[in-house]
Parts: C-alpha cells; structure tokens; sequence
C-alpha cells in the first residue's frame, strides 16, 4: 500500500458528496478503455451505481489484509499521466461516500500490469469508513496509470477520487492531516517534522507547512523568505535565516519561540518539547524556553557541530565526534554509551535519544518500552537518522526507510516498495521522507528542467535556464544568432544583413560604404570607373 496524490481533468456535470462540490465525470469511464484522464490534484466524483464489472477482477495478493475484498464489484476508471516523476497517493477520502476498492495498473488497456490495490487504509481521519489509499507510489513522467475503483464485496455508490503527487512520502498517524502534503512544492532542499505538524523547505527559501496548526506552528511570517533550514518542535516552528539569524512561530507556551536577542552566526538548530537550541559557528550552543529538567543549561565549554531536542532533555553532537547531553534522564535519555564516538548526527525524541556513526551503523539509548532502541541486528549503511516519541528510523544508503518502535500509530510501517530517498524526520507519531529523483545529485531532488547532475540555475533571468541557453548571461537572446551573444541581431534597414557586420545598417542598398558612403548610391552610370558621386560629368564617358 502507498501514497500520493491523484488529480483528475473530467467533464460533465457538477455533483455534490457530503459536503464537498467537485466535477463529475462522464459516464463513459465503466471501462479502461474509455477510462477519464485526471490531473494532479484535482478531486473529482464518481459512480459505479450503474457502472458493470470489468473482467479480471484484482486479487488480493498486493494488498492482503487490507479488505479489497472485490468480488464481482462494478467498477469505474480513470487515467493518470504525470507530468514530473515524484510519488503519488491515489486516495478515494472524502465524507458520505461508501466502502471503495482500488486497483492500479499500467501498460495499455489490451496488457495492463497490476501494480497496488487497497481496500482500506488505516487511517480514516477526515475521510470516510472504508477509504481507499494507494499510497506513495513512485510514478515517472509521461508513463499513464490506470486507477479501477469499485467495492468492498460488491458495494456500489459514489464517491470522489483525488491524486495528489509530491516528493514527500509520510505514513503513521493522520490524526491533525500529518499525511497531507501540499501539492505542487516544486524542488525542495529538506523536511522537517514536529509533534502533529510537517514543514518543508522550497529551494527558493519558502517554507510549506501542513498538518496541525492550532497553535500557529503551520503559519510562518509573512514575507520570510531566505530559510536556509528549518526543524520544528512539538508545536512550534523554527528556521535559520541566510543571514545566520533564527525565526520561530507556533507555540510560545514556555517561550520556545522567543528567539535571544543578538542570536546570529546559527549553522544547526533543533526544536524540542517545549524549548529550542542551536549551533553558532564558533561550536556555542544556544537554548531557550522551557529549562525545568535542565534542557537549557548545556555543560560549561560545550563546543558543538550538531543538536538535537527531544521533549525535555537535549543532545549535542560535539567537534570531537562525541556526544553531550543535558536535561531529564530518568529514562537514561541523557547516558549515552561511554564509548561511544566517531559520530555524525545525533537524535532526540520523547524519551529516548539516537547517534549516526561514521560508518554507518546507529546507537540508540534511552527508554525502551516499545523496543525503540533496539536497533536491528543488521542495520548497516545508513546515511540518515531520525526519532518521533516513541520509534526510531534510519534511510539507508540504497534509499530504503528502516523502523522499529512503537508500531501502534503505523509510524514504523513505511508504504510497501518505497525507495529512491534522500532524508527521513520523524514526527511525534508519524515519519516523513523526502523522495530523490536525483539520488546521485547532492544539489538536486528533481530532475527539474535540465536533469540530474545539472543546475537549473538562469543566471541572465530571461526564463530559460543556462543548461538550454546558448546565450546564459545576455537576457535578449538564447542562441549567438549572427552577431553572437552579448549583441543584438537586429537589422535596422531590413536589408538582410544585421546591423553588427552592415556597414550601413541604415541603407537598405548597401552593406558598405563604398566610394560614395552610406546613403548615396556608388552607380557609374558612364561606366567610365568614377561613380556618379565623384563624377562632374557623370553620362560623359
């Protein structure tokens, strides 16, 4: 089962499901034939009230336990054809609609290959019992899906059918919308999440924000646009500026968001319970807010590279590769190994703390009620780490989610097939991913106009970025043309000839001087070797 985003271009008439308005498609759908094509993000309503059952029902092998349950079912369908790769999330969510099925293909309707299929998601907050999601399903540009939706055994009625597509997968709770993803992000530099909410920073310094927002920890200041990094904590945001300065929104409750006057230099920055720390580039570590258990009060000379900030206790990463904590440690969230070293990145979660180790391996400590230290024996390789409240998950340097915890949200149940990722958060009871469709470009997580490997940087503004611009920094011109970037190719006189190598570019007659100049004719008209213009007999031979 996986998860993206389906969005359909339909025709017809308007209908109303509950309460939500949206197009409703052509009737012409009750075969894959003449399935209706969708567009990203866009909700449209279906009935298979009168729709008849396609032949080769879906099986259950994809998506055993999960209550397809197909049957005979009548069924409709749609096309999808993404426009970008990235991952999608077919999903029949909505209110006062029945208990749908799914099945997905591709191919043509004469051979179609089954890829997913999904009865019921485990999640149903804010949609109705029985929805159906696909979810984070890796889908490539130009390739066309097929989405077949009937009933659990058989129910028909109607529904509405949305795709959204984005570049971050998210499973676990969905209980504040943590799984709604906006649409249409664009290329995105990193993720962060917090207790109920997800951020994402945009390449152009933006942040996106969804999920809970009841204290304000999903609506940024207006006009911050140069984030550089961003991380959030349970219910507040925070973000480094590109001049080295913080910004926070959210939850003030014990002053977390209160950034120190002067704050400046910050290179990593970390939201906890109820506090916030960062890095200086001079290795000093910085807190504010909530210091009951100590979470504020880093240890005297504290020379830092990285942090973390769990609910009340905080874990730096110092110069040396070691690590310091402070805070509370009554679940020994504070006592790391003493041997441990050589490490990269540390985490920090309800109560439990984890480190990255150069090569590759992760050590956890900390409370262990749900086996969320208990880092599987055959972990290796892993390039990122991340820790909710009471799980653990580790990317791996082939681009698949490891998780162990606390299951009891599916935040440790990663969509079936999911790979190609570049960073992995975790949430308080959910895990977000962003997905890489440049696992080989360090700069770049799509593919964006000029490919992996190549910037999409246009450094004259004129729209066409310099990997397809003959003429990268003149903002009049794509190509050298005649006259050769940097100079126009106009041809004043329309003689043909432009006026950077038109000797006359105001004569239409001549492209050079001549005997007589520009604007004056060089006719002999006795032929006698001296044109008109210098001849005082000029019909005298």
């Amino acid at each position: 089962m996986r998860r993206g985003s389906l969005s359909l271009q339909a025709t017809g008439v308007v209908a109303w499901i509950g309460a939500q308005c949206c197009t409703m498609s052509s009737f012409a759908q009750d075969e894959c034939s003449t399935a209706v094509a969708i567009l990203n993000g866009v909700p449209t309503a279906f009935s298979t009230v009168s729709a008849t059952p396609s032949p080769n029902p879906p099986s259950e092998s994809l998506c055993e336990g999960y209550f397809l349950e197909w049957n005979n079912s009548q069924d409709v369908w749609f096309a999808y054809t993404p426009l970008t790769d990235g991952i999608a999330t077919f999903t029949t969510c909505a209110t006062g609609t029945y208990d749908t099925s799914i099945a997905l293909y591709s191919g043509t309707c004469g051979a179609l290959n089954y890829l997913a299929c999904n009865g019921d998601s485990y999640d149903f907050a804010g949609c109705q019992f029985g929805v159906s999601e696909i979810r984070d399903f890796e889908v490539h540009a130009g390739t066309t899906y097929f989405i077949r939706i009937g009933g659990y055994n058989g129910e028909t009625g109607s529904g509405v059918f949305t795709v959204r597509e984005t570049e971050i997968a998210v499973w676990g709770s969905n209980t504040f919308g943590e799984w709604r993803v906006p649409t249409g992000l664009g290329s995105l530099k990193s993720i962060a999440a917090g207790g109920r909410h997800g951020l994402a920073l945009q390449q152009n310094g933006v942040v996106a924000c969804w999920g809970d927002n009841t204290l304000g920890q999903c609506t940024p200041p207006v006009g911050v646009n140069d984030l550089t990094i961003v991380a959030a904590g349970d219910a507040h945001s925070l973000g480094i500026r590109a001049n080295g300065t913080v910004v926070a929104w959210g939850s003030n409750s014990h002053g977390q968001r209160t950034v120190p006057t002067g704050l400046s230099s910050v290179t990593a920055i970390a939201g906890g319970g109820y506090h916030s720390a960062a890095v200086r580039n001079n290795g000093q570590v910085v807190c504010w807010g909530s210091n009951t258990y100590g979470q504020c009060s880093p240890p005297t000379g504290l020379a830092a590279s990285g942090i973390a900030a769990g609910e009340i206790h905080t874990v730096a990463l110092r110069l040396d590769g070691t690590v310091a904590c402070f805070g509370e440690d009554g679940s020994d969230q504070c006592t790391p190994p003493v041997s441990l070293a050589s490490v990269v990145k540390v985490a920090a979660g309800g109560y439990h703390s984890a480190a990255l180790k150069s090569d590759g391996t992760v050590v956890c400590w900390g409370f262990n009620d749900f086996g969320q230290i208990e880092t599987p024996n055959d972990l290796a390789g892993v390039i990122d780490l991340a820790v909710g409240f009471f799980h653990t998950v580790a990317l791996k340097n082939d681009g698949t989610p490891v998780c162990w915890g606390a299951p009891f949200q599916f935040q440790t149940v990663a969509p079936e097939g999911l790979a190609n990722l570049s960073h992995i958060v975790a949430g308080g009871f959910f895990t977000a991913a962003l997905w890489d469709a440049c696992p080989n470009d360090p700069s770049k997580s799509s593919p964006g106009v000029c490919g992996c490997g190549v910037s999409d940087v246009d450094s004259d503004n004129d729209g066409t970025p310099d990997c397809t611009d003959g003429c990268p920094n003149d903002p009049l011109k794509i190509a050298a043309g005649a006259c050769g970037c940097g100079v126009s190719d106009v041809d004043t006189d329309n003689d043909g000839t432009p006026d950077c190598t038109d000797g006359c570019p105001n004569d239409p007659l001549k492209i050079a001087a001549g005997a007589c100049g520009c604007g004056v004719s060089d006719v002999d008209t006795d032929n006698d070797g001296t044109p008109d213009c210098t001849d005082g007999c000029p019909n005298d031979p």
